[in-house]
């Protein structure tokens, strides 16, 4: 891999540099005039999230055993190091006229934000385990800049959410190309994320991913595996009710009512599904409690336990539906499904 896209970054500064110092303070005040809140949320939240990238490709420059990983992690750290100088004078920009602060309104499993480089400390096989690392956090910065491209206004940010989604989609297929030829399947994280958020939401309890629903107009339906619902699984048919899942979040009204305001004006709470549940523990017993009693009938009657299997399917690149079909992890899941598909069909007809 060439370090074109590192180049492009720091011309493009360079570029916008120059272009202040010819053109004054009227073309940053007309700057200004067009940006929003989303804009100024973009550019704060990318900042960090570049820094996690630009740590992660620190390590993998030393300790990368394949010499693709090597220049890809020198690729990221000079892009994205330029990106993040771009980023910081955006929202000094943003601030000197007045556009306010506000949070992103994605949790930060969407952005991909869940691991930290020491995390790779003692990772083995190293490369394998940077790209199942890397690949979320590309997936993450898709989607920011899906929104700001949905949401925001100023021309600069929205130029730079269009050059991360074209090199980190090209980045991810890289990687998962690497992945197969060195060690047999693609990333179990997934591939490029589709565009959009689910309007309807299945809401994971207990730190863990479930499943989703999807139900056709002849009352049957699918489930659907991890990796699509994690990618903001779409679709663009009108027969069909998608359930997604969001893990390792809080649920609460303001998370709820930010994605309604920056992601999707339609999305609602429909069921609650309690997963990684352990009967063994009071602990668990206590939650399940407290989700019942103040969700009422949102909540599933199903509960999802602990599993080695549901956790050791995603290495396999499969869902714990096809990896073992017979293991309390996926019987679970199918009574879930069937118990979410009865609350979905109409009350006419339903044997």
């Amino acid at each position: 891999m060439t370090s074109n896209r590192a180049r492009a970054a720091v011309a493009l500064v360079a570029a916008l540099g120059l272009a202040a110092t010819a053109c004054g303070g009227d073309d940053e005040r007309e700057s200004g005039r067009a940006a929003n809140t989303t804009d100024r949320a973009f550019a704060e939240a990318m900042i960090p999230h570049h820094r996690s990238a630009v740590a992660m490709a620190t390590v993998a420059e030393s300790k990368g055993g394949h010499a693709e990983i090597k220049t890809l992690a020198q690729d990221i750290v000079a892009a994205q190091n330029a990106e993040i100088a771009q980023l910081r004078n955006a929202v000094d920009r943003l601030e000197t006229v007045g556009v306010k602060r506000e949070p992103l309104g994605m949790p930060e499993h969407a952005m991909g934000m869940d691991g930290d480089a020491s995390m790779l400390d003692n990772a083995r096989p190293f490369d394998r385990e940077f790209i199942d690392m890397m690949i979320p956090h590309h997936q993450g910065a898709i989607r920011m800049a899906q929104l700001e491209l949905k949401d925001g206004e100023d021309p600069e940010l929205r130029k730079m959410a269009r050059t991360i989604i074209a090199a980190q989609t090209r980045e991810i297929d890289q990687m998962n190309m690497w992945r197969v030829d060195w060690y047999g399947r693609a990333s179990p994280t997934g591939g490029v994320p589709a565009e959009g958020w689910n309007n309807r939401l299945v809401y994971s309890f207990g730190g863990g991913c479930g499943a989703g629903y999807q139900q056709g107009s002849n009352g049957l339906g699918t489930v659907l595996d991890d990796r699509q619902l994690s990618e903001g699984y779409a679709v663009a048919s009108s027969s069909l009710t998608v359930l997604g899942t969001a893990c390792n979040d809080v649920l609460s009204a303001e998370t709820v009512e930010m994605v309604k305001a920056h992601l999707n004006s339609e999305l609602s709470i429909s069921t609650i599904l309690i997963t990684m549940y352990d009967a063994r523990t009071r602990l668990a017993a206590g939650v399940a409690d407290e989700v019942r009693a103040h969700f009422g009938g949102q909540v599933l009657k199903t509960f999802i336990p602990r599993s080695v299997r549901v956790s050791e399917a995603p290495s396999y690149s499969q869902t714990v539906m096809t990896y073992d079909p017979g293991s309390p992890g996926a019987m679970s899941y199918l009574d879930a499904a069937k118990e979410l598909a009865g609350g979905l069909l109409p009350q006419e007809g339903r044997t």
